[in-house]
């Protein structure tokens, strides 16, 4: 797992899974499919959009 990387030592401070994130929105009551559209924040994800992928956290490191 990359948290357990040593090119990752230091970067990652938790791990959490999608699995383990929508049992956190259930338990909070959290609709996602009921928000709004909002506008972008301007902020491009660059390389971060890679950390959705397998393997994302270390292909976001080259």
């Amino acid at each position: 797992f990359e948290i357990e990387a040593e090119e990752t030592e230091d970067a990652i401070d938790c791990v959490i899974s999608y699995q383990e994130l929508s049992q956190m929105f259930k338990a909070r009551k959290l609709d996602l499919k009921r928000l709004g559209e909002t506008a972008f924040d301007g902020t491009e994800p660059k390389r971060g959009r890679l950390f959705a992928i397998s393997g994302g956290p270390f292909k976001s490191f080259d």
